[in-house]
């Protein structure tokens, strides 16, 4: 099982820090829901092998188009955020997790989301699109080359709401698009907000269940103290009437998505069913 996390600098959160995390609460290990954060994946698993961390392999960077931060700024962060890895426990020595190389696209309107789609989509082995409006949910369900629509209801002005109906559910069946469902607003927000948000999740689970569609369920973590273990989040669902399997199937669904990607983007793939195999000699 994955967790979807946002890394620094789109949260507080080293990758690392966050990796380790993982691997303490049980999943197998996270993706990346990269905005302007740019990992060293390379780098950051060497260290993670070796058992400890540092400035160079915890650090990542932003793109051109994030906000600038001071050099002082960032290195007050990163020691602060990467502080506990210094001195690593015997479990996290014992067992690497996984760091999927993931990004969430996150703009305004399908023709900004198309143009960065195309770039990212040979880079990444997830590939997400924030929605949050009713305009680019269906702009993500009807891409095949997209894995996953995140954030259906929220997207980046958390004033607006999307909605999912039959239409952009069949669209995302059509095209193998994951729907998210995200679990933060549920254990994160209060009162009205909260409500609204789980009246939303089961309407989307008894449309998923009833096209059958495919789905991975998040809880969305800003940081590594957002983390929550499987079975707590798979707790939350039974209470909402998400239900417990449920829930784990969709935690276990992002192993499926990243197996199958990872397949696509090795040597041997070629297209869906055909590969490049020994040639046998002819006698």
């Amino acid at each position: 099982m994955y967790e979807a996390v946002y890394v620094y600098p789109d949260s507080k959160s080293t990758v690392t820090r966050c990796a380790h995390t993982a691997d303490r609460y049980g999943y197998d290990g996270i993706i990346t829901r990269a905005i302007d954060a740019e990992p060293d994946f390379d780098q950051i698993r060497t260290a993670m092998d070796n058992g400890f961390s540092t400035d160079s392999n915890t650090h990542t960077t932003s793109t051109p188009n994030s906000e600038p931060r001071s050099e002082s700024d960032e290195q007050s962060n990163i020691d602060t955020i990467t502080s506990g890895l210094q001195s690593s426990d015997t479990h996290s020595k014992l067992s690497t997790p996984d760091i999927v190389n993931g990004v969430e696209i996150v703009r305004s309107d399908p023709q900004h989301a198309s143009g960065v789609l195309g770039n990212e989509r040979s880079q990444r082995t997830i590939v997400a699109i924030r929605g949050g409006t009713d305009v680019l949910n269906r702009f993500a369900a009807e891409q095949p080359r997209v894995d996953v629509l995140t954030k259906p209801f929220i997207g980046s002005n958390k004033s607006r709401t999307g909605d999912i109906n039959h239409v952009l559910i069949k669209a995302a069946v059509r095209n193998e698009v994951a729907i998210e469902l995200n679990l933060g607003p549920t254990i994160r927000a209060e009162g009205g907000r909260r409500i609204k948000h789980i009246q939303r999740l089961n309407k989307l689970k008894r449309l998923i269940d009833h096209y059958d569609a495919p789905y991975v369920v998040s809880a969305t973590p800003n940081s590594h103290l957002e983390f929550r273990t499987p079975q707590e989040l798979a707790a939350v669902g039974a209470e909402i009437g998400l239900g417990e399997t449920w829930v784990y199937d969709g935690f276990t669904a992002w192993d499926e998505i990243i197996t199958r990607n990872r397949h696509r983007r090795s040597e041997s793939f070629i297209a869906p069913g055909v590969e490049y195999g020994r040639h046998e000699k002819n006698d």
